[in-house]
């Protein structure tokens, strides 16, 4: 009997305040846009194209939960991100890991990095399993995003706390990286400066 297809879903995260885009925190770096596209439905976008159902992680309701849900995610609104990135990763794993349909692996993405091709998102899904617990993406050498965790960590992922996010346990269990012709696995939006021009 063939094995049963894995079932992976992506948490794309995007509660972050991101303070260097806009210090007065008037502006959302992940609603500026892209060709008339907020940032941060680039990088579902991406994700819906891998054939990947989304879970968006955000600080509170308002524009940009609107504008992903449109796009396509179910949109958790999680009042503890305040307390960082491992806190918003905790939550969102807990969720998914006790909803419907728990899956197989998680692929966590950062809803600042626009630009990451479906294809390679499929070749992470490639490389998943039992075996190989996480996998990520490499170009020239470099790691990037995103990072698909297998069930076996997920009791991990769900005590993060604080700010540190996923960054202890990459270098405690080591990912299997994936060569793609990808660079933008390297690329986020950070400043204004970073939006792609023309």
């Amino acid at each position: 009997m063939p094995d049963a297809p894995t079932l992976v879903k992506a948490l794309l995260l995007a509660a972050g305040r991101g303070s260097r885009f806009d210090p007065s925190g008037r502006t959302s770096k992940l609603l500026a846009e892209i060709d008339g596209t907020p940032v941060a439905v680039h990088a579902l976008r991406r994700l819906l194209d891998a054939g990947l159902p989304v879970t968006a992680v955000v600080r509170a309701p308002g524009r940009l939960a609107d504008a992903l849900t449109h796009a396509g995610a179910q949109v958790l609104v999680f009042a503890g991100a305040q307390e960082g990135m491992g806190a918003s990763l905790a939550h969102g794993i807990g969720q998914l890991c006790h909803g419907e349909d728990p899956p197989d692996a998680i692929l966590v993405a950062l809803a600042d990095m626009p630009s990451i091709s479906a294809k390679t998102i499929r070749a992470l899904i490639g490389r998943i399993g039992e075996r190989t617990p996480i996998v990520a993406p490499c170009h020239q050498g470099r790691r990037g995003h995103p990072v698909l965790f297998w069930r076996s960590q997920f009791d991990a992922l769900s005590q993060l706390s604080g700010d540190r996010g996923a960054a202890a346990l990459l270098r405690q269990d080591k990912p299997v990286l994936v060569e793609v012709d990808d660079p933008a696995i390297l690329i986020d939006i950070d400043e204004p400066g970073d939006l792609p021009t023309g």
